[in-house]
């Protein structure tokens, strides 16, 4: 009943890009329809407030684009070999999930956090999302006009990474490192999120919700494996937040406060666990024939691969529970990723200059070819080797040429995407049309 009205309501729209657009977000969200529709319609309106949120939450849609025959649309000339396109990727390289993870004994480094859509694909895919990613955030900088040189920069600091070369160096970057040590010896995500009660006991603050009982069943599961890998592990509260990211709007997020049974606080934690699902499509043969049992599985192995430290952020793992996945880290101000509207706001506000976004984009590059640069194919071989010879036998000044290319074109497209998502939320709803009972997780 649910595919049938789905498809009743493709049928009447004429624009055949509005029809795309419609079925990737169906293929995105499914799962979450049948399970709570509302925080689909939550997610969607999110996704209309500006183009970089839509971007955010349309993945699948750029994927499925990518993955057309090249007709009226520009080609690229790397990725010619299967072995190019089995390396294991970040998948959504956006700036905002970038983040600068610092210590408190004082280690530091930039990494990309969020693997949720990491899986075997072609690398080249890793640095055209970025490039896009980053244009989409550029683009709205009145006065800039810098978004090539960005690019280009981007893919510099990219092939740098890849051969182990540079460091980060720019503002924005340097500014997220004061953030995180400053924010972090204040405790203050934890502060925010934590509250006394009548009795003086600390608990989870009011702005998360209290569980419902099949939430209540489901955290008891987690909390008690994840109790298991701690010594003297005592549970304080539990609750759930809602509202936060953009493509994972709905997925159950679950914030745990522990501690280890000291007195005070200073070994209180809060520890956030997140649902999983399926990574998009990047190849005919993705997920189902790579060497992960489960989601959880694929995640905590990115992080132990891919990251510079592979404990940059405590307790990232992976937990299989009742049919979930989830991915569990530690919930705390030691980490600090951008955010693309803190940014517009100080490049009106004059405190960074179009200097400090081409230095941005360079650094998000570096970060994402130094990711690249330990990751590995599907049989175990370094990813590094593959990449830097494909590069090598087509051109550095290629790849550069073809980014700023390619990532102006993803733009143009995702602008009128963009567009047609807007029309679609006001002709149908921030539903779209689908309708399915809420069983409400």
């Amino acid at each position: 009943m649910y595919l049938y009205s789905l498809m009743m309501f493709l049928g009447c729209l004429q624009n055949s890009r509005t029809n795309i657009l419609v079925e990737q977000l169906w293929e995105d969200n499914k799962i979450w329809f049948f399970r709570n529709p509302s925080l689909v319609q939550s997610k969607f309106e999110k996704m209309t407030i500006d183009p970089y949120n839509f971007m955010r939450g349309t993945l699948r849609l750029h994927l499925f684009d990518i993955q057309q025959p090249a007709v009226n649309k520009p080609k690229t000339n790397f990725v010619s070999s299967p072995s190019h396109s089995q390396i294991f990727i970040v998948g959504d390289p956006h700036p905002e999930n970038l983040a600068l993870c610092v210590s408190t004994n004082g280690q530091h480094s930039a990494e990309y956090v969020d693997f949720d859509s990491s899986d075997y694909g072609p690398w080249h895919f890793d640095l055209r999302r970025a490039a896009m990613a980053f244009r989409v955030l550029v683009e709205p900088l009145e006065g800039c006009n810098c978004a090539e040189q960005a690019i280009e920069a981007m893919v510099e600091g990219y092939i740098q990474g890849v051969n182990g070369e540079g460091s980060f160096s720019g503002s924005v970057f340097d500014n997220l490192y004061r953030e995180a040590k400053e924010e972090g010896r204040e405790r203050k995500k934890f502060n925010k999120y934590t509250t006394r009660n009548q009795e003086g006991n600390l608990i989870l603050a009011d702005s998360l919700a209290e569980l419902t009982q099949q939430e209540q069943l489901l955290a008891e599961k987690i909390v008690h494996q994840f109790g298991q890998t701690k010594t003297n592990f005592r549970l304080l509260d539990t609750r759930r937040r809602f509202g936060q990211g953009i493509s994972s709007l709905p997925a159950i997020r679950l914030v745990v406060l522990w501690d280890q049974g000291e007195e005070g606080i200073h070994d209180d934690r809060l520890t956030m666990f997140r649902e999983l699902t399926n990574p998009p499509p990047y190849t005919p043969t993705s997920f189902s024939s790579i060497p992960f049992d489960t989601n959880a599985h694929r995640i905590a192995w990115a992080a132990t691969q891919l990251w510079e430290r592979s404990n940059a952020i405590n307790d990232h793992l992976g937990w299989s529970i009742d049919g979930h996945d989830f991915k569990s880290m530690e919930y705390s101000s030691w980490t600090q990723d951008p955010d693309h509207e803190k940014i517009e706001q100080r490049w009106q506000e004059e405190t960074i200059d179009h200097f400090d976004i081409i230095e941005f984009a360079r650094d998000a590059g570096w970060t994402l070819g130094k990711t690249q640069r330990q990751s590995v194919d599907i049989n175990g071989k370094n990813a590094a080797k593959i990449i830097l010879q494909d590069i090598s036998d087509n051109g550095e000044h290629v790849l550069l040429r073809e980014m700023v290319d390619l990532s102006a074109f993803d733009h143009a497209r995702l602008m009128s995407d963009y567009g047609l998502f807007l029309t679609l939320i006001d002709n149908q709803g921030l539903s779209l049309g689908f309708t399915s009972p809420d069983t409400t997780w």
